[in-house]
């Protein structure tokens, strides 16, 4: 009898530690929070070990458990935005916020385009001041040897231009570094504007960076507006190397809804700022 006591409070015992030890996963957060089919997604949580699956918005993705604190997956093909589910023999976490996913992108540098104008959804042009009639460009010429460059048409110290580096290599020239990696907008007592129109109602990811390429750069003001009319972002730039990140996340659009990046300054010269601008559509 006392055998029989010791050997079900043995088998008790291990019950109750294996009950502790195989506690349900949770998530607490996911890296990026916004991608697209096919990347790669960081699960943090806790509990995985034994994951079985793992899905976004209910589509079952491909997935690595790295530890009890962290799952590799990758975007399946169907997904579109929701929720996140891993799934152990203990239970099933959920994520508190849906995860985001990239249905199209438009990237300013890449899609950049040096012959026609209107290009796709990005046009390229300038206005007299902020919230002034806008006017696309409708000449290019060349700035500088490997800076093609769309141009108001006038002469300084009222020629507003958009250009780009096509060249391999960082251009230097009088004051002014371009690196290849990002739009060259000089507006010289205009507004440079470089519009994108919504071709979709959605919601849209906007994130990029303002950059001075000046070595004499003086006060120079860089703005995101919607519509001309709604400011999205606002700041300004006060010497070469200086930067205003920017990240809107969220933002509902029309059909047809612009968005302009402007760079302005009051100077006529030495106002050269990069752009870099990325606008994604969530699914």
């Amino acid at each position: 009898m006392q055998l029989r006591k010791q050997t079900l409070s043995i088998f008790l015992g291990v019950s109750l530690a294996a009950a502790c030890y195989a506690q349900a996963p949770t998530i607490t957060s996911f890296n990026p929070s916004l991608s697209a089919v096919g990347l790669p997604v960081y699960i943090a949580g806790t509990n995985f070990t034994g994951a079985t699956s793992v899905t976004f918005d209910g589509k079952k993705a491909p997935f690595l458990v790295d530890s009890p604190e962290l799952i590799v997956a990758l975007v399946p093909l169907a997904a579109s935005n929701g929720l996140v589910k891993v799934t152990t023999p203990s239970g099933t976490a959920t994520s508190s916020q849906p995860y985001d996913i990239v249905s199209t992108s438009w990237d300013a540098v890449q899609n950049f385009s040096t012959t026609v104008n209107p290009n796709g959804a990005w046009t390229y042009g300038s206005e007299p001041s902020l919230d002034g009639a806008f006017t696309p460009f409708a000449a290019i010429i060349n700035c500088s040897t490997d800076l093609p460059c769309w141009y108001n048409g006038g002469s300084f110290p009222n020629s507003a231009a958009l250009a780009i580096d096509t060249s391999l290599y960082t251009l230097h020239y009088a004051t002014v570094i371009v690196p290849t990696n990002m739009l060259y907008l000089s507006p010289e007592n205009n507004a440079v504007v470089l519009r994108w129109t919504s071709p979709a109602a959605g919601k849209y990811w906007i994130f990029g960076q303002f950059q001075g390429l000046d070595l004499s750069l003086p006060t120079v003001t860089v703005a995101i507006y919607e519509d001309q009319t709604t400011a999205l972002f606002s700041n300004s730039l006060t010497f070469f190397g200086d930067y205003q990140d920017f990240n809107i996340s969220g933002l509902t659009l029309k059909k047809g809804t612009t968005i302009d990046f402007v760079v302005t300054s009051t100077d006529a010269s030495n106002d050269n700022v990069g752009l870099t601008a990325t606008i994604d559509l969530i699914k």
